[in-house]
């Protein structure tokens, strides 16, 4: 199983809190926070999970495929829409 945290942030405010999440993550800091859990591998690709998005506290479906040496990151709706991020590795 695959699963994600945020490490580090890129914008201007790292002290950010997810304080559009509910539960037990309302409130908590952004960084450190697992926003996948239990990935399951599909083939080439991993999927059967959601994927957490800080900043508005929802749950969407997902799924992770590597191309090019970049990680491909596709959150999915409920009504169909989707959208594909790119998340280079760190060097």
């Amino acid at each position: 199983m695959l699963f994600g945290k945020i490490t580090n942030l890129l914008d201007d405010n790292p002290n950010a809190k997810c304080d559009r999440c509910t539960g037990a993550k309302k409130n908590k800091p952004v960084v450190g926070l697992v926003i996948i859990k239990k990935m399951k591998r599909n083939n080439d690709s991993w999927d059967s999970s959601k994927i957490l998005y800080p900043e508005n506290g929802k749950e969407y479906d997902c799924e992770i495929w590597m191309n090019k040496g970049n990680l491909k990151v596709k959150g999915k709706h409920w009504t169909g829409f989707s959208r594909t991020q790119t998340w280079y590795p760190l060097n």
